[in-house]
């Protein structure tokens, strides 16, 4: 059975906005470290259902984006599938997770938008963030 576009890219039907408010999400949480927020239970629970979703959007991210050849692209992949199937054991055995550990998905998954957004692309989300 031949996979559509969507199937290989589940993120691809994502709006404009959609997109802007998930890089959004990824820099105010990035922020959020770099300034030693304070991690409540209520923080861990909120970021527990993005750490859920962005296994939703793809079983295996080495498959991410596959015909983008660039090395460190590549190893970005590699290392975001790891972390990510490492939080969501942590999570399926004990219903929480590392904040460390998810301190460097997010760094990881960060470099990954920017590797992959073009640069009018780029400028185009941090003016709709006044950036």
């Amino acid at each position: 059975m031949k996979s559509t576009m969507e199937d290989r890219h589940p993120t691809s039907n994502l709006t404009s906005q959609q997109r802007y408010h998930n890089y959004k999400l990824l820099l105010d949480t990035h922020e959020f470290f770099l300034n030693g927020g304070r991690i409540t239970e209520d923080w861990l629970e909120e970021h527990k259902v993005y750490i859920l979703r962005y296994r939703s959007w793809y079983s295996d991210y080495t498959t991410m984006n596959d015909e983008v050849e660039d090395e460190n692209f590549r190893k970005i992949c590699k290392d975001v599938e790891t972390i990510l199937s490492y939080l969501i054991m942590q999570i399926d055995k004990t219903n929480t997770y590392d904040p460390k550990v998810y301190k460097i998905l997010n760094e990881y998954l960060k470099n990954m938008c920017e590797c992959l957004f073009s640069d009018d692309e780029l400028n185009e989300l941090m003016n709709n963030m006044r950036l």
